[in-house]
């Protein structure tokens, strides 16, 4: 009976959403819709140009508000690159200097010991 089918076929896309949940917001325009013609399946509609697709719609970068977030993930990105350098460089500038100082020790205990 048809009440049964429409049941089993929620049953199926609730499963299927929990395997594979959409994301938590779509680009701009995109909704997804339930598959009539393939019960439980699910596609991709664009609300303005009509376009429909089966794969999971990417967010374009075309307007300025997420060009501007673009560019701050960006500054980010580098900023953390950069500390992470100069965390580095300070390591390594810690450790040669720390393999100074056990040296120059190691040459002054040297030249105190007696010799026979």
């Amino acid at each position: 009976n048809r009440e049964e089918e429409e049941d089993e076929e929620s049953i199926l896309i609730m499963k299927m959403l929990q395997l594979h949940p959409p994301p938590d917001a779509f680009p701009d325009g995109w909704i997804m819709k339930r598959c009539t013609s393939q019960p439980g399946y699910a596609y991709y509609f664009h609300q303005h140009t009509g376009v429909s697709q089966w794969e999971l719609p990417s967010v374009s970068i075309n307007n300025s508000n997420d060009t501007e977030k673009q560019d701050q993930l960006n500054k980010t990105a580098e900023a953390i690159l950069a500390a992470m350098a100069k965390q580095q460089n300070n390591n390594s500038t810690t450790a040669a200097s720390a393999d100074a100082t056990i040296a120059n020790s190691d040459a002054a205990a040297g030249s105190s010991k007696v010799r026979s």
